[in-house]
């Protein structure tokens, strides 16, 4: 489990089931030959912070945003 260092977060992800070396097998997910553990979140965007709308700013702010709460977390 992951604890962000927020208190509500909005965030643009994919679900994607992962091989052992970690590297996507999409294959797997949209057969449903996967099980809950190599369940992964890619997050590709932070669209919402502690209820600040982060979507009218440049697209590089909200991701680098999202960069530094995950590395925290």
């Amino acid at each position: 489990m992951l604890t962000l260092p927020c208190k509500q977060a909005v965030i643009d992800g994919e679900v994607v089931a992962c091989k052992e070396d970690g590297t996507p097998d999409f294959r797997a997910l949209h057969s449903g030959n996967y099980t809950q553990e190599i369940l992964c979140v890619c997050a590709f965007d932070l669209m919402e912070l502690d209820g600040h709308d982060l979507r009218p700013f440049p697209l590089v702010a909200p991701k680098q945003k999202l960069e530094v709460i995950l590395r925290v977390a």
